[in-house]
Formats: C-alpha cells, sequence, structure tokens
C-alpha cells in the first residue's frame, strides 16, 4: 500500500499548480490517497478552485479587508510609510 501524499500549494501560482496537478490525478482510488490543499487570500481564487474541483481543500490565510481598509485602521503606516 502506498504512502498517503500532501500536496500543498501557497499563494496565486502554488494554487494554480496544485489545481493543476489534481486535474491530471483521474484514477478515483489515486486521488482518494492523496490530500490537496491550497493557501491564499485571494477568496475569489479559492471559491473558483474549490467549486472546479472538490478535492481540493482551501484556505484563506487573510479576511476580506482591502489594503485600503487596512491603512485606514494604522494611521502611523499610511502616514508615515507611504508618504513622499
Amino acid at each position: 500500500m502506498a504512502a498517503p501524499t500532501l500536496i500543498v500549494g501557497l499563494g496565486g501560482i502554488g494554487s494554480q499548480i496544485t489545481a493543476i496537478l489534481s486535474d491530471m490525478v483521474k484514477d478515483e482510488k489515486i486521488k482518494e490517497r492523496i490530500r490537496f490543499v491550497v493557501f491564499d487570500t485571494d477568496a475569489n481564487d479559492l471559491d473558483r478552485i474549490k467549486r472546479k474541483d472538490p478535492f481540493i481543500r482551501t484556505v484563506q490565510t487573510s479576511t476580506n479587508m482591502t489594503v485600503g481598509d487596512y491603512l485606514h485602521l494604522d494611521e502611523h503606516t499610511r502616514d508615515n510609510s507611504l508618504s513622499p
């Protein structure tokens, strides 16, 4: 019996590569021994991956806040780090 395998995709490109690898595995018995997990900040990309391939587990690594939302909360960074 083959050992279980975990394939992890990090970020946009890593997630895309993991989705391609998962798509390449056609045999259901083999796919049951392989786990695919992707970590990304983009909820839209994660939703697309999840809808296309239910074998892939998705993890969103941030909130749905935008960069502007974070800068609004952190006046020091906004005023001191991004000013010319």
